[in-house]
């Protein structure tokens, strides 16, 4: 059976020994790179070593805990770098494979088991043949314990041939690219104009050649004055087939609408709460989803596109950081544009590269280059917005009316001037570093150099980020609080990840409320609301339910809460049991 995995996927390989695992994973180390295969037989071995026995080199008797503790963590730290991952274990139920998958969920990476369906005899017959021999006893018992059905995303079949899904554009598509944009939306809507764009019954139509498309490579917020905007306007282009990458501020805004802590950025904190307080639930929660789909990179032609800059790219191989957030701080400049090029020309770089996130290294001049060009020219400070055309000509829209230390007055599209202390633009660069000399500052009683707009803001944003902090844990206790209570005939495993939440989710919020005892009577004014949207989560999740398990109704899940803040808080409710 041929199988094609998206990139960044985790692949669970199940079957008893001998049913051709390792024959698959041959294929994809010789096909795509050995470090994708995460085999647990090859880090007990290198760890611990074999021994020959009376039926051949066996592996040490270790305690296979360790063993998948060590798996566990490898494979979540590839997850989260987007890195393909197969894993090479017998995995023979959806309990052993269970705690894969919820690494793969808790990084929103793709997942899929491969079941291996061997007969008996075939598998006995080549395990005789292997240089390392399972016990008889051992194969047995592994056919029996075999489960070849899956409640997660499965594939049966006696052999795979296993192919990689990149981040590909059609080469056949006219691709024009747009650099960072960082919330200008009246010079982005200007720049698709120039670049024969127009808007068409809710979709991005080019004038000249419907079938052409955009790419936009990242950070679509902060800096400027309508991140929100800008936001929703590239959604929707990507709703109607263009394309869109992952830039480093999207991916801190992501962060702090689905976790509710505070960024460290200010332009960060500023489109957070622009959006928290102008969007509706149901705004935010697709928002979310978009930004949680952007991919690293694309593919198009002969060029790889990303957000950031990069000494080196390779579609299965480079960690996803490397793409978002690149190699260049303020405080440490590097010429990664002539690394590449460099690698380039010793052929260790195979594509040419658009990129975004800053201006070109070193001493180019200008942003177009035969191997690294940069769409990057500091348009939320007084600079460009760049695009650059299909037939690799610039379009820009001149921003020097703005720059990214104004305050916008939103009541009048305008923007007006304010002059910012030093501490202030330390408070936008460098959070920590602004609180270390603020703390001194107060020491010594130097009052006349305080940021005190900043002070305050920070000081009132403390209270708001516990109280959304509050609220995430309570949403999501009361999730699965409701699915336990519903969901009465759902399998014992399935329930097992749902305790653990409960208990994990409580624990949070006995330690927010002991180091805040005034949350309190917060939490009790947030319950319901918080119910409503775990009520959201637990019918969404319901849906998915498979194999024997009964779908509840819409209407089996009370529209008003039926826990109380006691039963919230008290460690021994698991839901209403009755």
């Amino acid at each position: 059976m041929e199988i094609n995995i998206k990139v960044g996927s985790l692949v669970i390989l199940s079957g008893p020994s001998g049913s051709g695992k390792s024959t698959v994973c041959e294929q994809v180390a010789k096909q795509y790179h050995p470090s994708m295969i995460l085999s647990s037989d090859t880090i007990r071995e290198q760890f611990f070593g074999s021994r020959p026995t009376l039926e051949g080199i066996k592996p040490q008797p270790v305690d296979d805990r360790l063993i998948f503790q060590l798996l566990e963590q490898i494979t979540e730290s590839r997850l989260r770098e987007g890195l393909t991952t197969f894993i090479d274990a017998t995995m023979l139920s959806d309990k052993v494979r269970e705690d894969f998958v919820k690494i793969a969920q808790k990084t929103d990476s793709p997942y899929l088991v491969l079941i291996f369906d061997v007969d008996k005899d075939i598998l006995h017959q080549r395990n005789r043949s292997r240089e390392k021999v399972v016990p008889t006893e051992v194969l047995n018992k592994q056919i029996r314990r075999h489960q070849k059905q899956s409640r997660y995303p499965y594939f049966t079949s006696d052999d795979f041939k296993i192919t990689l899904d990149v981040y590909r554009i059609p080469d056949e598509t006219e691709l024009d690219v747009i650099g960072d944009i960082h919330g200008m939306k009246q010079e982005l809507e200007q720049l698709l104009t120039l670049m024969g764009y127009q808007w068409e019954e809710g979709k991005l139509i080019h004038s000249e050649n419907p079938q052409r498309k955009v790419l936009f490579l990242g950070d679509l917020v902060d800096r400027g004055y309508d991140s929100p905007g800008v936001l929703e306007l590239v959604r929707k282009a990507v709703s109607c087939g263009h394309y869109c990458v992952m830039g480093n501020h999207d991916l801190n805004l992501l962060r702090g609408l689905e976790t509710g802590t505070k960024p460290r950025s200010l332009s960060t904190q500023k489109t957070l709460h622009e959006i928290l307080t102008q969007w509706d639930k149901k705004d935010i929660k697709i928002s979310i989803g978009f930004l949680k789909h952007l991919p690293p990179y694309y593919i198009h032609k002969n060029t790889a596109y990303v957000h950031a800059d990069i000494e080196w790219f390779h579609p299965f191989l480079t960690p996803k950081q490397d793409l978002i957030r690149g190699f260049s701080k303020l405080d440490r400049p590097h010429n990664t544009d002539q690394v590449y090029e460099t690698l380039f020309e010793k052929g260790e770089n195979s594509y040419h590269l658009v990129r975004g996130h800053i201006p070109p290294t070193g001493e180019r001049q200008t942003l177009i280059n035969p191997i690294v060009s940069a769409l990057e020219a500091g348009q939320a400070f007084g600079g460009k917005l760049v695009g650059l055309n299909a037939n690799r000509e610039l379009t820009t829209v001149d921003c020097s009316h703005y720059n990214g230390f104004s305050e916008w007055d939103s009541s009048r599209n305008g923007k007006k001037e304010v002059k910012k202390s030093t501490m202030s633009k330390l408070y936008d660069r460098d959070l920590n570093l602004w609180i270390e000399q603020t703390i001194q500052q107060l020491k010594n009683k130097d009052f006349q150099s305080l940021d005190i707009d900043a002070l305050i803001e920070e000081l009132e944003d403390l209270g708001k980020s516990e109280k959304r902090a509050l609220e995430s844990n309570l949403m999501i206790l009361c999730a699965h609080l409701l699915k336990l209570t519903i969901q009465k005939d759902a399998p014992e495993t399935m329930k097992r990840s749902w305790y653990n939440s409960v208990i994990e989710h409580r624990k949070r919020i006995e330690k927010q409320l002991k180091n805040t005892p005034s949350l309190k009577s917060y939490l009790a004014s947030i319950l319901e609301s918080a119910y409503n949207d775990g009520r959201d989560i637990a019918i969404q999740e319901g849906k998915f339910a498979s194999f024997g398990v009964e779908t509840p109704s819409e209407t089996d899940y009370p529209k008003t809460c039926p826990f109380t803040v006691e039963e919230v808080l008290d460690q021994d409710f698991f839901g209403k049991q009755g």
